[in-house]
């Protein structure tokens, strides 16, 4: 996908687009997941004005608090 994530975060993703709770992601949750992750991406870098991959907060903790209320 291009993102640099610690394998932590990958869980936190498994865990939020894992539907049927096998511990994997159907094909369309992926696809789902791909989708909202640029989303967000999309609106940290329009924040991240000098793209050093920081705002108020790290990328990962940005989106661990979205994907919290997703």
């Amino acid at each position: 996908l291009g993102y640099r994530l610690s394998d932590q975060f990958y869980g936190t993703l498994i865990e939020k687009f894992d539907r049927q709770r096998k511990g994997q992601v159907a094909f369309d949750d992926f696809i789902q997941c791909c989708i909202v992750l640029q989303r967000l991406t999309d609106i940290f870098r329009r924040y991240d004005t000098d793209q050093d991959g920081w705002i108020q907060v790290s990328y990962e903790q940005y989106l661990s608090m979205v994907f919290n209320i997703v």
